[in-house]
């Protein structure tokens, strides 16, 4: 697939963005909110059905440095399912998900967020990027009513980790055997 006007982004699972520990520890879902409506001509995500059923596939750095699956080829032949969105909807995402955005191939902008959320207690995955409970059983003192709240947590969670430098990059999802590579496993 080519890139479009503003670049697409590739086939991959969440979850191999997570440094080791989170790969294996972290139950995670993905609410993707878009701001604008999403569709095939300016680059909703897509995916195959039931493909997440997987597991976690080995990735390989992609395109411009970004988080790519393996043999990643192999999906563009399969039949997708285009995940096109209005302003108000969320798509909620598996870590496992395998999904990609096609090309934005308008004249518009295409924006949208994403936000992480994991079990209390289990490990971000991404500890040098601010994170915070925001709702917890087990947590009774934490009552977050509005986005002020929020935004103050979000705040002081960065401070603590601008000492860090940002400068993290987590090992790819590279199994040692084949076994959790893509074609070995559409193929069987």
């Amino acid at each position: 697939m080519h890139d479009g006007l503003s670049g697409r982004t590739p086939w991959h699972q969440d979850a191999a963005v997570l440094n080791s520990k989170g790969q294996k520890l972290t139950e995670m879902v993905t609410v993707w909110i878009p701001f604008t409506k999403t569709t095939k001509k300016n680059g909703c995500m897509i995916t195959v059905k039931e493909i997440n059923k997987m597991g976690l596939l080995n990735h390989v750095p992609g395109y411009r440095g970004q988080v790519e699956l393996k043999n990643s080829k192999l999906l563009d032949k399969m039949k997708h399912v285009p995940l096109e969105a209005d302003v108000g909807d969320i798509i909620l995402l598996h870590k496992h998900s395998i999904h990609c955005s096609l090309p934005n191939r308008s004249n518009d902008f295409r924006i949208s967020a994403d936000l992480r959320y994991n079990v209390a207690g289990q490990p971000s995955g991404r500890e040098p990027l601010p994170n915070f409970y925001v709702r917890s059983k087990n947590k009774n003192n934490i009552k977050i009513q509005n986005f002020k709240q929020w935004l103050t947590l979000w705040e002081r969670a960065k401070e603590k980790c601008i000492p860090r430098k940002y400068a993290f990059k987590y090992p790819l999802p590279t199994f040692k055997n084949n076994k959790r590579d893509l074609s070995n496993l559409i193929n069987s």
